[in-house]
Parts: C-alpha cells; structure tokens; sequence
C-alpha cells in the first residue's frame, strides 16, 4: 500500500493506492486531512481500466470531478444509491460534492474498477 499527500490546485487530499489488483482497504488510517478550495475540486481520473486514485479522503463539501480520459463512455454509482453520473463521455467529467460524512463506495462502468471516497467533518 503506498500513500501519497497531494495538493491538487491548492487541496490538499491524501490518496491510497493499493499494492495489487482489486480494491484493497488502508493498513492504517490516515491522519492528514487538510481543506481545500471546493470551488476548485479534486480530480479522479478514469482510464485504462482504473481509477486514480483508488481511495480518497477529503473534507466535506469539496466536490470531487471525475474526468473520463479513456475512448469510450465510463459511468459511475456508489454501491448505496448516494450518487450515479450517468454516461460520461470520452474527455468529459462529472462533479459531486459531498456534503455529509462518511464512506461512499462506488464502482465505474463497463470496466468496473472500485473506488472509495471517505468524507471527514
């Protein structure tokens, strides 16, 4: 497992990439989580048949953007109903802010890559 701190257009974020295949939790959990600029957003890339990064903390209401850099259209659904995008088309993105804390599990759509995105107060 390897973590990385990021700052992304000036937010900070931590992001947790797994060793291997698959979605695998975090040995530990992380103490950094710094606000951000939610007017900027934090970027997921989608593409080549996963998502980067894998697992995402980041403070509530910081909208997270999901930009689709593969050929074909990608879609996304959080395992508990909580937010879905729809098609994103090749070069397109799709924003959600998340306003209430806690974990949203999501998966992508044909290729089926997982994602975690965990919101802090």
């Amino acid at each position: 497992m390897r973590a990385v701190a990021v700052r992304v257009a000036g937010a900070a974020v931590l992001a947790i990439a797994p060793a291997g295949p698959g979605l695998s939790e975090p040995s530990s959990t992380p103490e950094l989580v710094l606000p951000g600029h939610p007017e900027l957003g934090i970027i997921v890339h989608i593409g080549a048949g996963a998502l980067s990064p894998v697992f995402l903390r980041v403070k509530e209401g910081i909208p997270v953007v999901w930009r689709n850099e593969d050929s074909f259209a990608h879609g996304l659904f959080s395992k508990d109903a909580r937010f879905a995008s729809g098609a994103i088309a090749p070069s397109g993105s799709f924003s959600h802010e998340f306003v209430t804390p806690g974990r949203y599990d999501y998966a992508s759509v044909p290729s089926g890559p997982h994602g975690i995105i965990e919101v802090v107060p």
